[in-house]
């Protein structure tokens, strides 16, 4: 925990000298220890990415110089009347996230001047629509029951199974709500999209159902496209563009001389369908071929 601006520099340090790639920041800062955090992480030429802290609105965050933001958190002080948001913005993500999205309007002024911040300040979104659906959607029990599990130790099934946070849990009466908003979600990723923000892929998983590593990704994948995207840039935004996010675009990202060659090889098209991208034949990595049913292999 990083509670000062003097010891988010120290951190920030010790992290550059153990060689890292990024600082990545959570819910619960300051906005002097996150200045802190991204003043040091310039000088040291590292990316700041991660949460929005609670304690401030996506805008403020992106001009302290977040680069790239994980999850879609807009608070209710960036779209809504100070009353109102004060009884929303700090309640549980469950019953808070419901709340906030059945009162945004996406045509509202705020939101434009809001997109409009992300295009100019360069950042890149990760909108994790697949935890989000996972929370708001499907919930606890569909994901137990999802047969992408049967890839997943045993043990690893128990160990999520009981570590369910009552944060998450959406109340009954706010089932729909939830549903609803995460429509919403995906049509502000789409108009994020189109306006020229850099959308990029990622998952927050590891977890059960369509959380479960890979499956995740190609799921984020098919979300993204229902969301607006094209399956091009749904394409891009789990390759290139992700890669330019980690300041590894030279060496990942595409197939071009001189990069990586880890490849997968897939049976049909993915520009004609996304799914198409899940149907994998051959995947080449550090120069050696492997089959995905060597690969990938359901519990006994």
């Amino acid at each position: 925990m990083v509670d000062s601006p003097e010891r988010a520099q120290s951190a920030v340090n010790f992290l550059a000298d153990q060689g890292v790639d990024f600082v990545k920041v959570y819910n619960n800062l300051s906005e002097p220890v996150l200045e802190s955090i991204i003043t040091t992480a310039t000088q040291r030429r590292l990316i700041v990415a991660g949460h929005i802290p609670r304690s401030m609105t996506m805008t403020r965050a992106v001009e302290l110089g977040m680069k790239s933001l994980e999850h879609i958190r807009v608070t209710g002080r960036e779209m809504l009347p100070v009353e109102e948001a004060n009884q929303i913005d700090f309640l549980p993500l469950g019953q808070r996230e419901p709340l906030l999205w059945e009162r945004f309007d996406l045509a509202s002024p705020k939101f434009t001047e809001l997109i409009r911040h992300l295009v100019d300040s360069a950042v890149y979104l990760d909108p994790t629509l697949t935890v989000d659906e996972s929370d708001f959607v499907l919930g606890p029990a569909a994901q137990r029951n999802n047969p992408n599990n049967s890839v997943l130790p045993v043990e690893w099934i128990k160990f999520e199974e009981s570590h369910q946070s009552p944060l998450f849990e959406v109340p009954p009466k706010l089932k729909e709500t939830a549903r609803s908003g995460f429509k919403k979600r995906q049509e502000f990723v789409g108009m994020c999209s189109r306006a020229g923000v850099r959308i990029i892929a990622g998952t927050d998983g590891p977890g059960l159902g369509t959380l479960v590593p890979g499956y995740g990704l190609h799921h984020e994948l098919q979300l993204l496209v229902e969301s607006g995207l094209s399956s091009l840039q749904a394409l891009r935004a789990a390759t290139l563009i992700a890669a330019e996010a980690l300041g590894k675009d030279r060496e990942l990202g595409s197939i071009e001389p001189g990069k990586l060659a880890d490849m997968l090889i897939v049976n049909a098209d993915p520009l004609v369908s996304i799914g198409n991208a899940s149907k994998i034949d051959l995947i080449i990595k550090g120069g050696k071929p492997y089959r995905p049913a060597d690969l990938v292999k359901p519990n006994p």
